[in-house]
């Protein structure tokens, strides 16, 4: 196990101490294999302590340190295109490695590093969280290039404070050519207009009686592309236009009912899913009230060593607004079946009654 500390101090004597079971008797199971058939609370206890945890020093802290500690770190970069216009974004990876607290690490100052400059990149301005899957953090961003003059992805800085040299060391990732092209502009010559059709001649092309053609002869009707066909469909005459739903407002109304009934399905899910947990929580509560009532009937070890294994439960699984409490009556169990006595059966029936109180404490909580 390895324990990372996080406030500077001296700590002096810290117990360390492990409840286990000591095996009195061993039996073998249907299959041969050696098994445990009793065995009795037992308390291991080691040589105490003593450390001191020192502050990260805060002279000579390089502008990319983002708080990691231990030594051997790494950072590699890489990207999802090579070929580029200005303005458009490249999505960045950020993968550091290392023997140290990586879980709690943060992503490094991008806006440290002097060949990021502002006048070439747009970097992200809020702090991206990493994820950490157990032997490396990544980190995703996007940056934009604002310069064509951009060759790369300049190297990006990562520091730490190796503990065992007490110094801070800096690694940097190898760059990563970039090919950036003009920014494509789209202007009033590239927009293209679909030809005039028949039925967009104005009425100028259309031919009134009584006017005269260009060769100064009088013309009849000319209607070009007119549609003079009588509609003889009364439904469609008696229909207005005006009220029908065009396909663009049925499709926002069918997704707005599908968005309704996903909503409606889950809240009745959530729902379900409550009342299942209450009435399970009921059901729990309800079987550790019968373990601590028979507990009482039982010699004053053995009543004190089911009073801590069920207030143990009580305290892992459930909230319980007074843990101290718990604690203390756990503890106080403990003393009693590590005692070298038979132990206080008035005592124990008192504690009993105390984690009563407490199983019901945690059976108001929500």
């Amino acid at each position: 196990m390895t324990l990372v500390p996080d406030t500077p101090g001296k700590y002096d004597a810290i117990p360390i101490t492990c409840r286990t079971k000591k095996v009195t008797q061993w039996g073998r199971s249907f299959f041969g294999e050696r098994t445990a058939r009793s065995d009795v609370p037992a308390l291991a206890a080691g040589e105490p302590l003593s450390f001191e945890v020192k502050p990260i020093p805060v002279e000579g802290q390089p502008a990319s340190y983002s708080g990691a500690v231990g030594s051997g770190f790494s950072i590699d970069v890489s990207t999802d295109r090579s070929v580029v216009r200005v303005g458009d974004p490249i999505s960045l990876t950020l993968s550091v490695r290392g023997d140290g607290n990586l879980e709690s690490v943060s992503m490094p100052a991008l806006a440290q590093n002097p060949e990021l400059a502002a006048d070439l990149f747009q970097l992200p301005s809020e702090q991206v969280a990493g994820l950490f899957d157990g032997t490396t953090k990544q980190f995703k961003v996007n940056v934009r290039v604002k310069d064509q003059r951009v060759t790369q992805i300049p190297p990006i800085e990562f520091s730490w404070f190796d503990p065992s040299q007490e110094q801070f060391q800096t690694t940097r990732s190898k760059p990563i050519a970039l090919q950036v092209k003009e920014a494509q502009v789209v202007s009033a010559a590239d927009v293209v207009s679909a030809a005039p059709t028949a039925a967009s001649t104005t009425p100028s092309d259309a031919k009134l009686p009584g006017t005269a053609g260009s060769d100064g002869t009088s013309a009849g009707f000319t209607f070009v592309g007119a549609n003079l066909a009588i509609e003889q469909d009364v439904g469609r005459l008696l229909t207005n236009t005006a009220l029908a739903a065009s396909p663009r407002t049925i499709a926002i109304v069918v997704y707005a009912l599908a968005g309704v009934v996903l909503v409606g399905g889950v809240v009745l899910r959530r729902r379900a899913q409550m009342d299942t947990e209450s009435l399970r929580k009921k059901k729990r509560l309800k079987a550790l009230r019968k373990q601590i009532a028979s507990a009482e009937h039982l010699p004053a070890r053995e009543s004190a060593d089911a009073i801590a294994k069920t207030l143990r439960e009580l305290v892992a699984q459930y909230p319980v607004r007074h843990r101290a409490e718990a604690d203390g009556v756990i503890s106080q169990c403990e003393n009693i079946i590590y005692a070298t006595d038979h132990g206080d059966s008035q005592r124990v029936r008192e504690l009993a009654r105390e984690a009563q109180v407490l199983i019901d404490d945690a059976a108001g909580e929500p």
